[in-house]
């Protein structure tokens, strides 16, 4: 799944790796032991929004290896 920069996320439960472009500039605002800035984080929302079904990056096998995959992020 891709999210744009500014677009809010949360994990409710299971294991989640996120890989996020440098410098990683998080505003936090619910549940989590770091600093939250609520009046920040509402600021620089886009409120933009699609269907998880449309925010899904298919895979595509890099040629010559059976382990690899390339997921190509929308710019």
């Amino acid at each position: 799944m891709f999210l744009r920069a500014n677009e809010p996320h949360t994990y409710l439960s299971g294991d989640i790796m996120e890989c996020m472009v440098s410098p990683d500039n998080v505003v936090c605002a619910g549940f989590t032991p770091k600093l939250k800035d609520v009046k920040n984080l509402i600021d620089m929302l886009t409120y933009n929004y699609t269907s998880p079904k449309e925010q899904e990056i298919a895979p595509i096998a890099l040629r010559g290896t059976e382990h690899r995959m390339l997921y190509d992020l929308p710019t």
